[in-house]
């Protein structure tokens, strides 16, 4: 049922206070945090690009963390006629940590935040969305990266005077940072929200 404007103004408050307490606590715990999406990351990398063999760190630099990424290039990779980047060669990028924590808060505080939902329904929420959470982690923060991989070899062939095919990674690096980690974000907490009230429902037919 559609909430009330009184009832959207109370789950208003609701979700800012969750979000508030959410983003301190990952602020607060960025650094462990960051270390422990590190392999994470590292397999979404494998697994979209065999182009390259990434080594990660994270990186301080300006009261954040970087999610530094060393790529190796581990096959010829043509940029323009004439012009390749050769196995061996090494390329750099990152990403904030903190921009990386938003989608999963973001998540988070709609579970925890939402109106009318029970207990149970809402502790499945909030494990289903830490899982989707994980998940897009895995999958978008590494298109970031190869993204951002993508715009030294695009700059290489402008340089030279040639066009170069945008590739996939790059067209998502550009969907992602234009505010399609937050879209994805909202749409895991809807469906965790969704799927919570499913089988909360089904444990307490069953029971």
């Amino acid at each position: 049922m559609p909430m009330d404007s009184a009832e959207l103004v109370r789950f208003s408050v609701r979700l800012l206070l969750v979000w508030l307490l959410l983003s301190v606590l990952a602020f607060v715990f960025r650094q462990p945090i960051g270390a422990f999406l590190l392999p994470f990351v590292d397999f979404g990398i494998r697994e979209w690009s065999q182009d390259f063999a990434p080594g990660l760190a994270l990186v301080a630099k300006d009261n954040d963390y970087l999610i530094s990424v060393s790529a190796w290039v581990l096959r010829p990779i043509p940029v323009a006629a004439g012009y390749t980047v050769n196995p061996g060669a090494q390329m750099t990028a990152g990403t904030h940590l903190t921009h990386t924590l938003v989608p999963p808060v973001i998540t988070l505080s709609l579970i925890l935040a939402w109106p009318g939902a029970a207990l149970a329904q809402r502790i499945i929420a909030a494990i289903g969305g830490i899982l989707l959470s994980l998940l897009l982690v895995t999958a978008t923060v590494p298109l970031v990266l190869l993204g951002n991989l993508e715009i030294m070899f695009q700059n290489m062939a402008e340089q030279a005077g040639r066009s170069r095919p945008v590739p996939f990674s790059l067209d998502a690096m550009i969907f992602l940072e234009s505010g399609g980690r937050w879209l994805l974000a909202v749409l895991a907490g809807l469906l965790c929200i969704c799927a919570g009230k499913l089988l909360a429902g089904r444990v307490q037919t069953n029971g």
